[in-house]
């Protein structure tokens, strides 16, 4: 469906629609896949940068 020549929606059956949704992976299995295939040192993240403080606070300090 076009609203204003921008597509707004997709029409697709019931059926579809649940195949679609059935075949996302969670968070957790997507992670789980990507570290299969990547080292975080590689990419940049080391494990002092994933070792954040997450305490109870509201805010927290984060070293870029």
């Amino acid at each position: 469906m076009m609203r204003r020549r921008d597509a707004e929606a997709v029409v697709i059956s019931p059926l579809e629609f649940k195949r679609f949704r059935s075949e996302r992976s969670s968070f957790g299995v997507a992670y789980e896949q990507f570290l299969g295939t990547h080292r975080l040192d590689e990419i940049g993240l080391d494990r002092p940068f994933l070792e954040v403080d997450r305490g109870g606070r509201a805010g927290r300090s984060l070293a870029l």
